[in-house]
């Protein structure tokens, strides 16, 4: 057994560290963070003190046994279910490749021949981010509303804003999480899970008083686990970390006297069906209240339907949308909404814990698309 300590500002940066010390079969020994020297004791700033080890073995045993022991452990059954989810998930994708056209199709339709006030919100609407087929309808709903009179082309703006926000409305109002619940969050790799699950715990903990447990089941990142027992010691909340599907079970078991129980788990990229097969093992042994899809609202809209149409088969309940803070138009949201026809539990505003964290009504986001000036054609 290799042990190596490292000193980090972030826990992120003893990654590559590790990895080259100990290659990728290295584990997380310890994680303390730690103080260091300044005046009579104050103003040190914190780092961590970061134990791993690593087996001396190489990784290529470890593999060769885990070959040799996989069709011990797999039955007829086993794979009977896999053959049918893989399908399951074949048709899916051949789903989205109808959808991918249809957005195709809405997006080269650029021709309107709408009046000259009309047309200016029209461009207002795709310039934001609005594809061109949504914005189209929008506009043709606005024009039964109104003559191309000039004299009413001042209340134009109005009345496509009244149209927006009741579709929003209609479509999905906006929730909060609240209640009893176990709640997981899924998604693509790189959309902030595990910063988004802890802010949401934060707020549970610590404005409505609910007591909270973590279960983590991301074990492809040697510093989400870390980073998530950090949170769960600032919140003074437990942190079980479950690497099988019997360890998930046992660690709902023994959380199961909390109100709230979220769940962190690694990114999954949509085209790697193995893992998400994987990760649907865990859920359908043992059922979730929840399961919430994240999205980052800077992948383009059209990027996000192969990807929703993967990880519906995780039966979302609802959406949060991050990287608010991050993008130039709004128009995604609405784009987003009104597409997959979920609510939006939660947006994110940036990495700061518990508060960048907000919920948005319908009219609220209905101005940050109309009210906004960024990337409007003239």
């Amino acid at each position: 057994m290799r042990v190596r300590r490292y000193m980090v500002n972030k826990l992120e940066e003893a990654k590559p560290a590790i990895l080259r010390d100990l290659g990728k079969d290295a584990i997380i020994i310890s994680t303390n963070k730690v103080k260091a020297k300044g005046i009579k004791g104050l103003f040190g700033k914190y780092h961590f003190e970061v134990l791993a080890a690593a087996d001396n073995k190489t990784s290529t045993v470890t593999q060769e046994s885990k070959i040799k022991a996989k069709p011990v452990t797999t039955t007829e059954v086993e794979h009977h279910v896999k053959n049918n989810e893989l399908e399951m998930i074949k048709n899916e994708l051949r789903e989205n490749q109808k959808l991918l056209q249809n957005v195709i199709s809405d997006l080269s339709n650029v021709s309107t021949n709408f009046p000259e006030a009309y047309e200016k919100l029209f461009k207002k609407l795709v310039s934001q981010g609005i594809i061109e087929g949504k914005a189209k309808k929008l506009i043709q709903k606005l024009q039964k509303m109104y003559t191309s009179d000039s004299k009413i082309n001042a209340f134009l703006i109005d009345g496509l804003r009244d149209i927006m926000v009741n579709e929003l409305e209609t479509i999905a109002k906006p929730e909060e999480i609240s209640g009893n619940y176990s709640i997981a969050l899924v998604g693509p790799t790189g959309v902030g899970k595990t910063t988004t699950l802890a802010k949401i715990a934060a707020h549970s903990a610590l404005n409505k008083q609910k007591n909270v447990g973590f279960i983590t089941l991301d074990n492809y990142r040697i510093a989400a686990t870390e980073q998530l027992k950090i949170y769960g010691d600032i919140l003074d909340v437990p942190v079980v970390v479950a690497n099988t599907v019997n360890e998930y079970a046992e660690a709902m078991s023994a959380l199961n006297h909390k109100e709230q129980v979220f769940i962190d788990t690694a990114g999954r990229s949509h085209k790697n069906t193995e893992q998400l097969l994987e990760l649907k093992k865990y859920f359908d042994t043992l059922a979730l209240d929840q399961t919430i899809l994240v999205f980052s609202l800077s992948t383009n809209f059209k990027d996000l339907l192969p990807i929703y149409n993967t990880f519906k088969i995780f039966e979302p309940k609802g959406l949060i949308l991050s990287k608010l803070d991050e993008v130039e138009t709004y128009g995604n949201i609405y784009n987003i909404i009104t597409e997959f026809k979920l609510p939006v539990f939660y947006y994110t505003t940036g990495q700061s814990v518990p508060e960048d964290i907000v919920v948005l009504n319908s009219s609220q986001i209905v101005s940050k698309i109309l009210d906004n000036n960024t990337g409007d054609v003239q």
